[in-house]
């Protein structure tokens, strides 16, 4: 076997590893949610797809998934669209879909939130949540989540977040956003914890007729 071809084995061989490498590296598995919680009375689908439509009832006032405990997770990606079509200038009123460590959503989050008075899709991070000592931080990531899309968010080793956007149908990129993780906030690549997808009825600050988190598919990164 002569010099050429031993050269060019060796670059397939790293080729062949290097992509096996990064196909075990990000493995995205699809999860039921499997926990439906709410206040008010609207029936909610026990199955994808999950529309979550802005809550009739008085706020406050919830309609919310959650999956069952996951461990390793290094992120996670909705397919779906959000749309804020209403009046009122409260962000309390908002659609959300993101990790917690808490099944009482008291501890440590980040996720994907859209504030239906501007609907803008933005990265949340949150440390002792929904307590006194809460600590709040997000970061605007894409323009238009009303488009029916792959939304990711990645969990990199050192703690920060890669939001990627994604064609459902081409798997063409259509925008990445590096966000540096707060100084207050806990690590959490490679953590257990639960996934939820939330419509929140926060404040009676207008009308949101037409608002709704569409999910008909829910992954988890490993």
């Amino acid at each position: 076997m002569n010099k050429w071809m031993c050269r060019s084995l060796w670059i397939m061989l790293s080729a062949l590893v290097s992509l096996a490498g990064s196909a075990h590296a990000q493995t995205w598995t699809s999860i039921p949610m499997t926990v439906v919680a709410k206040q008010g009375t609207e029936n909610l689908n026990a199955l994808a797809p999950y529309a979550l439509g802005w809550p009739t009832a008085a706020a406050p006032s919830k309609r919310r998934y959650l999956s069952s405990l996951e461990s390793s997770l290094k992120g996670f990606r909705i397919r779906g669209y959000a749309t804020s079509i209403g009046s009122g200038t409260d962000p309390h009123n908002e659609l959300s879909s993101g990790f917690t460590n808490s099944v009482n959503f008291t501890g440590t989050e980040y996720g994907l939130v859209v504030y239906l008075p501007d609907g803008l899709l933005r990265l949340y991070q949150c440390l002792n949540c929904n307590t006194v000592n809460m600590q709040w931080s997000d970061f605007v990531v894409f323009n238009t989540p009303q488009d029916y899309y792959l939304y990711e968010v990645l969990v990199n080793s050192d703690g920060s977040f890669t939001v990627e956007v994604v064609n459902a149908v081409t798997s063409q990129i259509v925008t990445t956003v590096n966000v540096p993780k707060q100084s207050w906030l806990p690590n959490l690549y490679n953590t257990s914890g639960y996934l939820q997808i939330t419509a929140n009825h926060g404040v009676n600050d207008g009308g949101w007729p037409e608002s709704v988190l569409h999910v008909d598919e829910i992954d988890i990164l490993h």
